[in-house]
């Protein structure tokens, strides 16, 4: 099945896996719908219809996924605060491959490949290998956020490529992960997204009990909510411009203080 979304085609692929959340993000130019196997047949097509409507307005939009965004040879970008340049090499190869040099990252690319697929290769690599350097220090900020206020006994956090979700819980390998976006934001916004994935390993759903216990781990929590919404259409283009969101100090929201008020 393909879906077309601003002029581009994408593949649909549908998966299913003993999970209990089901998620979509996009993989090498494809959507991937992810489906809980344990769920009968009438919620999984309820399922896999929300998330692709979910899916091709975001990509409507130009917002999450990264597809929307799109880096070239010589891009510089500053996840955390820290600049990346990305240098560009065609090989003899037929697999494209990526390494990171310090914080120079070369992405070999295959041989033959056409421009869309070399810019979607370029894209995913890059990101791949600044999420991999760059996951230490966002799975030791989970893990304090985690000790001072929810105890909670984790697997692992990764950062991914969300198409419709700043972030994801795993009740079942209660792994967590974050949108490689959530690089480039406010430290108080990510903050936010990390306490509401760490609240999901209390209560599975978006109940009152849900807001009750974000609330108690950061009073302020409804500012990064807004900030998110307000910035999603312009994260990706700034991204690429070279810039990020590190210094918006709209809100002093940090976790270390955010009993103190």
């Amino acid at each position: 099945m393909e879906i077309e979304a601003n002029g581009k085609k994408y593949e649909v692929i549908r998966e299913f896996a003993e999970i209990k959340t089901a998620s979509a993000r996009l993989k090498n130019g494809k959507i991937v719908v992810k489906l809980p196997i344990a769920a009968d047949a009438n919620t999984q097509f309820k399922l896999y219809a929300t998330l692709l409507r979910r899916v091709v307005k975001a990509l409507k939009e130009n917002r999450l996924g990264f597809d929307t965004l799109s880096f070239a040879d010589g891009q510089k970008l500053s996840p955390l605060g820290i600049e990346f340049v990305i240098n560009v090499e065609r090989s003899t190869s037929s697999v494209s491959r990526v390494t990171l040099n310090k914080n120079v990252v070369l992405v070999k690319l295959a041989k033959g490949l056409p421009q869309e697929v070399e810019n979607s290769q370029i894209t995913s690599l890059a990101i791949k290998v600044i999420s991999h350097a760059l996951q230490d220090k966002v799975a030791a900020r989970v893990a304090e956020i985690n000790a001072l206020y929810f105890g909670s006994k984790l697997g692992k956090v990764r950062i991914r490529n969300n198409v419709s979700k700043w972030g994801s819980y795993s009740t079942k390998t209660k792994n967590i992960n974050l949108d490689f976006k959530l690089l480039f934001v406010p430290s108080w916004v990510m903050d936010y997204v990390i306490v509401h994935e760490l609240a999901h390993s209390k209560v599975s759903n978006h109940s009152n009990a849900f807001w009750q216990l974000v609330a108690s781990a950061m009073p302020k929590y409804k500012d990064a909510k807004k900030w998110l919404r307000k910035h999603e259409g312009i994260i990706s283009a700034q991204i690429c411009a070279g810039k990020n969101f590190l210094d918006d100090k709209t809100t002093a929201n940090v976790i270390k203080s955010i009993n103190s008020e």
